[in-house]
């Protein structure tokens, strides 16, 4: 079975939550090999193109800040910036690998992630934003290539930047962005449809489980495991997989998000 612990934080999701992923991926996995999407090479693949010219699918850096919303203060970089750049996207639909099963699973994740991001990655979306420069210098050629290597593996997935600093959603007055507490329901409810729809027999005791988490119901199943009884907002999906622009979605890495 494919290797998902790795993707998940030590605290989340609790230990139902995580059982039904496995499951899900060991349903998965019975009936095709066509890979999942847990590594970078076969990543969830949203098509993208220039907003509102579908056929220009390079994405042209134009001078300056762009002039179409205004930028908060902490995105503003005129002290220390050498240059500065903006481009959009606008977001196409998920390339398919012609697997119902498999593409249809991409297109849950894709669900999950985008009702944990304030829809970023939702097709029809348009995202744009600024990109400040430093000064232009020599490159050494060889720390170059081991650091384009590891970006291009890495399962670094919580917005962490080869410096060690990361960044997170936040909306315009510098709050953090958080997704509404009822994205936990949310999330199950998209997990059971996909289970009924494509495992009506072989996955009933997930759906089974999924159907008692949902209820509220804390009673431990024979074979599943003890209910989480950590505090605040639940997910199926930890921040791994929230908040993977980086690993599962190809073309939007690294980007801070400031939601308007």
């Amino acid at each position: 079975m494919t290797n998902i612990v790795c993707l998940f934080s030590n605290d989340e999701p609790g230990t139902k939550e995580l059982w039904i992923l496995k499951e899900i991926v060991k349903l998965i996995e019975a009936v095709t090999n066509v890979p999942l999407p847990f590594t970078k090479q076969n990543a969830v693949i949203t098509l993208m193109h220039d907003p509102g010219n579908p056929s220009i699918t390079a994405f042209p850096a134009r001078n300056g800040t762009d002039t179409r919303f205004q930028s908060p203060a902490s995105a503003l970089h005129w002290d220390e910036a050498y240059g500065v750049a903006h481009l959009g996207v606008q977001i196409m639909g998920i390339v398919k690998t012609g697997v119902d099963l498999v593409d249809d699973f991409k297109a849950l994740l894709m669900d999950i992630f985008n009702l944990n991001g304030g829809n970023i990655l939702k097709k029809g979306n348009t995202l744009y934003w600024n990109v400040w420069m430093q000064e232009p210098e020599l490159v050494n050629q060889t720390e170059w290539s081991l650091h384009a290597e590891y970006w291009r593996q890495s399962i670094d997935v919580n917005l962490t930047y080869p410096t060690g600093t990361s960044t997170l959603p936040t909306y315009f007055n510098g709050t953090r962005f958080s997704a509404l507490n009822n994205v936990y329901r949310e999330e199950l409810l998209l997990l059971r449809s996909f289970v009924q729809t494509h495992f009506p027999m072989k996955g009933s005791h997930v759906t089974s489980h999924i159907t008692t988490l949902l209820d509220g119901n804390t009673t431990t199943t024979t074979g599943t495991p003890t209910t989480n009884t950590s505090s605040g907002p639940r997910h199926v999906f930890p921040s791994s997989i929230r908040w993977s622009s980086l690993f599962f979605f190809v073309g939007v890495a690294g980007m801070s998000m400031i939601l308007y």
